[in-house]
């Protein structure tokens, strides 16, 4: 709820891959054996939004693979289904509200404008 009790609106945003991630085939000789073996390995990417101060992420992060499914017990995206993640706002207590104070009319250019910041 916000300050006046209202349920909050949460944005959101889509994330897709542009091409797929594909898979990783490594051709393997063991000692003592003519015989190669050719082994594939789901390769994964992994997209985790910076949380700040006053944002979070839900999910925190989502993985994608060339065909979807599971990688390490955690569902992943296949790279061309959009993943959407919710932008959390937290309360920080931080007053954002604008206070504008009017620029004297006398000479500008002597103004020191970052005066407040520096304070």
């Amino acid at each position: 709820e916000d300050s006046e009790n209202a349920a909050c609106e949460y944005g959101d945003f889509k994330i897709r891959l542009n091409s797929s991630p594909g898979v990783k085939r490594v051709r393997r000789q063991y000692i003592g054996t003519t015989e190669t073996d050719t082994e594939e390995e789901t390769v994964y990417i992994v997209v985790t939004p910076d949380q700040t101060p006053q944002t979070s992420f839900s999910p925190s992060s989502v993985t994608f693979t060339h065909a979807g499914g599971e990688v390490d017990g955690q569902d992943t995206y296949r790279w061309d289904e959009p993943a959407t993640i919710k932008v959390v706002p937290i309360d920080d207590d931080v007053d954002e509200r604008i206070c504008e104070v009017p620029a004297p009319d006398d000479d500008l250019q002597k103004m020191d404008f970052m005066r407040a910041v520096d304070d």
